[in-house]
């Protein structure tokens, strides 16, 4: 539920309406599940293409990756009936929009504390990708010109992470047989 109310205030915060074709997913979960899928990854098409966005630096960036994020888990829960938790966090964010330099920030807190509930500490993991990318595409804003640099740059980090923790996984593995 926390997704919905996000795209809506995204849409809000952005003033344009592509964040409310993510609303097409919830209401395709109703009906079938796998289009539900199909419609939040042609959202993710649509939202990539015509979005207005400048560049990965920019906090409306973040707020709409953090979207993205809200919408995947709530149609992996296939649930639209709010948590306690979330009728808080709306609350929350409706009182960002008077600030709008905080939105992107609570968005983002939101979806931290969204993830943590569902996946625990699993989420460490998504953090440190995220403050590793973050700290490398600041060193290398210079030197990063388009987005598709950037997207490398962002992919090779997640691989690398990826890599050390399956070395960890495996090791773990062998040192318990």
């Amino acid at each position: 539920m926390i997704g919905v109310a996000v795209l809506v205030l995204l849409a809000i915060e952005l003033g344009s309406y592509i964040p409310l074709i993510g609303l097409v997913p919830y209401v395709l979960l109703f009906i079938n599940r796998r289009a539900s899928f199909v419609a939040l990854y042609i959202y993710l098409l649509l939202l990539f293409l015509f979005l207005p966005v400048s560049s990965v630096y920019s906090f409306s960036t973040l707020a709409v990756a953090a979207s993205v994020l809200l919408v995947l888990d709530d149609v992996l829960r296939g649930s639209l009936r709010p948590q306690l938790w979330e009728l808080f966090a709306i609350g929350g964010l409706i009182a960002s929009l008077a600030y709008t330099s905080a939105f992107p920030f609570v968005v983002l807190g939101v979806t931290g504390y969204a993830l943590y509930r569902r996946f625990g500490r699993g989420v460490m993991y998504l953090g440190g990708w995220f403050v590793v990318s973050t700290v490398l595409l600041l060193l290398l804003r210079s030197r990063l010109g388009t987005w598709g640099s950037e997207a490398m740059a962002i992919v090779g980090v997640g691989v690398i992470l990826l890599l050390i923790a399956e070395r960890r996984v495996n090791v773990e593995v062998e040192t318990e047989g």
